[in-house]
């Protein structure tokens, strides 16, 4: 189960959206599946806002909102600006009467702050899900391991760097589908591109989630001058179990550092196309059909990704494309198809199209056509996916995973 990752103790005061405020003191829990709880205690006598916050949360029907500002314990700065109230309760202990009221983190809690002065800093950021062998060797309490690589983004350099512990933390991940951090991402930079560090580090671990298979994401950050923590930000990340045997580039990194390749070759292309063809949703779609138990499921929110890309596509090909790519909303989906791989020359076959009428029977009858294996077209249908978003983000000519090809390392074409 996702644990515990971060914990601080604060004074201060929530303040609710119909005017009502609480000065207590209060702890924060940050865990690894990005969920974030403020648990704030007041003892009697209340006040009549803490009273009022009781009845407002047992009253409303649309639950009590607001934001918390505060002082951890060696004074710094503690800012939340979106909480939900999930829960109120009145108790009794030996030393009287008590409430406890638990918030739900909805935006970034953001903790100390940095002076014009500290410059340059260290960034980092604490990755959920990320299996990787390393590129590079690193030596800790004398023992060497292959624990890290790096990547140059955008002027930045990335480090990756596996968890102490990481061999344990991935056993876990394994066997439970868990949800955990295994790894940092460290950048140093000077304090003015610290919002486009912040902003890369997204589209970053989007190319990084669809290489790995499975959803990564960041779940703290952690800004460093002279070796001191100055900044944390805790994030209420979107997150996903862990999902084991999906990858489609190689982290094992034995032949080559074939993880560094894809995001160094991968991101230029990602970051100009991203919006224009909704990458990121379209990405996030793809990984959920392998979140999915039953394998239904998977081929319709597969399918969901395709149709996402297509819709996005219509839009830019409209002034990108030439006239016999450009997609109307008249056209079939075997013509929009058609349209996006001769625009994107994706490598395809005739059977690659072969998800349009399973798809139909699907959404309509709920099930496979008769006499076709499930398991077969569905691992068609997610390579067809495969090259296309690597054909789109310009990987043609580098080493993927064929899962058609008993999931062997080949170069795509």
């Amino acid at each position: 189960m996702p644990n515990r990752i971060r914990i601080y103790s604060s004074r201060g005061t929530f303040w609710s959206k119909s005017g009502l405020n609480l000065a207590s003191t209060c702890e924060i829990n940050s865990h690894s599946d990005g969920e974030i709880t403020l648990t704030c205690t007041v003892e009697a006598p209340f006040s009549p806002d803490a009273l009022k916050l009781l009845a407002e949360h047992t009253n409303a029907n649309t639950g009590v909102r607001g934001n918390f500002s505060g002082l951890l314990d060696d004074n710094k700065s503690v800012e939340i600006e979106l909480l939900h109230l999930q829960s109120a309760n009145l108790s009794m202990n030996q030393s009287g009467q008590r409430i406890k009221y638990e918030f739900l983190a909805l935006a970034p809690v953001e903790i100390g702050s940095l002076t014009r002065t500290q410059t340059p800093v260290i960034v980092k950021f604490g990755i959920t899900n990320f299996v990787f062998t390393g590129c590079q060797w690193s030596t800790t309490n004398g023992s060497r391991r292959r624990d890290t690589f790096t990547s140059l983004i955008d002027g930045l350099t990335f480090t990756f760097k596996q968890l102490d512990g990481y061999d344990g933390i991935v056993a876990n991940l394994e066997a439970n589908r868990d949800i955990l951090v295994t790894s940092d991402a460290v950048v140093t930079c000077e304090q003015l591109e610290l919002q486009r560090v912040e902003k890369s580090i997204y589209d970053v671990l989007c190319l990084l989630s669809l290489a790995a298979g499975t959803w990564l994401a960041p779940v703290y950050e952690e800004v460093y001058f002279q070796s001191e923590v100055k900044r944390t930000v805790l994030f209420p990340a979107k997150t996903f179990p862990y999902r084991q045997n999906e990858r489609l580039i190689d982290n094992s990194n034995l032949q080559s550092c074939d993880t560094e390749d894809f995001l160094q070759t991968t991101y230029p292309i990602f970051k100009d196309l991203k919006q224009s063809l909704g990458l990121n949703v379209v990405i996030e779609y793809y990984l959920q059909a392998k979140q999915m138990n039953y394998l239904e499921l998977r081929y319709l929110v597969a399918e969901v990704a395709i149709e996402s890309l297509l819709s996005h596509a219509r839009g830019y090909l409209r002034y990108i494309g030439n006239p016999l790519t450009r997609i109307s909303r008249k056209n079939s989906l075997r013509q929009k198809m058609t349209k996006l791989v001769t625009h994107f020359q994706i490598a395809h076959v005739p059977d690659d199209f072969r998800f349009i009428r399973i798809r139909n029977k699907l959404v309509h009858e709920g099930h496979f056509p008769t006499g076709v294996d499930g398991v077969s077209e569905y691992n068609r249908f997610m390579n067809f996916i495969d090259r296309t978003l690597l054909t789109i983000v310009g990987y043609r000519g580098h080493n993927y995973v064929n899962r058609m090809n008993n999931y062997l390392r080949e170069v795509l074409s």
